[in-house]
């Protein structure tokens, strides 16, 4: 009972930096989609607001839960995916990141990314390396970003917890109205001793927050 006292009251004090840890385990890291492909339950809507949709869906053998962000902005194509290869701008629209930049360049089309999140304690900071693959249609209305997470290609650092386990995709599709579609379809598994209600409860808001950043960046 103590123990489980103790996770109510992080969640009240440190809901917003758990959303910020699980929107980076969630965002940055995803991958050829195996546990995606696992889920048969269909998508159920969390949160309709301000034109953004959040969705969620337990994934068949764990206890949490895949979730897909979608929104519509007024940008092309190519401003989405600018946006998600500016190593600059991830600071202002992702949560809590106090680092992100691009380790390797090998063409337009692939990139690995490091990224560092602040955690408050009891929890030490987040870090990532991930693989990111672009494929555009050859009509140029849709692209997807498949992003795989590869904890060993960079060696860890002391003070730092890697994120090992992610994967998803961002898509963008081209409207009739003009607008872009963007969709984020992610999973992951947190490698901190926190239950799958707590962790399933502050993703929605954190997925939330991070299209809400997404669409002031590419429309301001």
């Amino acid at each position: 009972m103590k123990v489980f006292r103790s996770l109510f009251l992080l969640r009240s004090v440190y809901q917003r930096p758990l959303i910020s840890f699980i929107f980076l385990s969630l965002i940055v890291f995803c991958g050829g989609f195996p546990l995606l492909a696992q889920q048969q339950e269909p998508w159920k809507l969390a949160k309709d607001k301000d034109g953004i949709q959040i969705y969620t869906r337990r994934l068949e053998g764990s206890g949490y839960k895949e979730i897909k962000g979608v929104v519509e902005v007024k940008a092309s194509i190519k401003n989405c995916i600018n946006l998600l290869k500016n190593e600059r701008a991830a600071i202002d629209w992702v949560d809590r990141m106090i680092l992100y930049k691009n380790v390797e360049v090998f063409n337009d089309s692939l990139w690995f990314t490091y990224g560092e999140i602040a955690i408050p304690w009891p929890f030490t900071n987040k870090d990532f390396v991930a693989e990111n693959t672009l494929v555009l249609q050859p009509d140029g209305q849709k692209a997807t970003i498949r992003i795989s997470s590869r904890p060993n290609r960079l060696p860890e650092e002391n003070g730092k917890k890697r994120i090992k386990l992610s994967e998803g995709r961002w898509v963008f599709e081209k409207l009739k109205n003009g607008k872009i579609k963007a969709s984020h379809q992610i999973y992951a598994e947190a490698n901190d001793f926190l239950p799958p209600w707590l962790v399933n409860w502050v993703v929605v808001g954190s997925v939330y927050n991070t299209f809400e950043g997404f669409k002031k960046q590419l429309e301001n």
